[in-house]
C-alpha cells in the first residue's frame, strides 16, 4: 500500500479561501481507474471513493476514482505508511507536524509541503 500511496498519492493541507490563513486541514488521496485498489484503502483506513470529474473528457478515457480522507483518518494513514514510504516520506512528516502547530505558525509549513510536492525525483543532484 506504501508504494502504491509513494507513486499515486497526495498529501496536501487544504485550506478554504473563507478560512484564515493557516487554518484547514490535513487531507490525503489517490486518484485512480482501478476503484478495487482504492477500496483496500478505505477497507484499511476509512475514508470516501468518489468518481473523479475529469476535465478535457475524450472518448475512450477510463474513469477514474479518488479515494480520500481528512483530519485524524488522514493522520492515522501518513503514520502506517511512513515507515515504508520512500519519495512521500518528508511529505508525510511535515504534514503531522503541521497538525500539531497554531494556525498562525502553518504557513511556512504549508508553502514547503508544497515545495516538496513539486521536486523532481527523476533530476540527479
Amino acid at each position: 500500500m506504501a508504494g502504491f500511496f509513494d507513486g499515486e498519492g497526495c498529501a496536501t493541507w487544504q485550506c478554504h479561501a473563507s478560512e484564515s490563513p493557516g487554518s484547514g486541514g490535513l487531507r490525503v488521496a489517490i486518484s485512480n481507474t482501478d476503484r478495487e485498489v482504492l477500496t483496500q484503502f478505505q477497507t484499511a483506513f476509512g475514508g470516501a471513493i468518489r468518481q473523479h470529474k475529469h476535465t478535457g473528457f475524450r472518448p475512450g478515457w477510463r474513469t477514474a476514482f479518488q479515494w480520500s480522507a481528512y483530519g485524524d483518518t488522514a493522520e492515522r494513514v501518513l503514520k502506517a505508511l511512513m515507515p515504508y514510504l520512500r519519495e512521500k516520506k518528508p511529505q508525510a512528516a511535515l504534514a503531522i507536524q503541521l497538525r500539531t502547530m497554531p494556525p498562525a505558525d502553518r504557513l511556512p509549513g504549508i508553502a514547503e509541503l508544497k515545495r516538496l510536492k513539486r521536486i523532481d525525483q527523476g533530476e540527479s543532484t
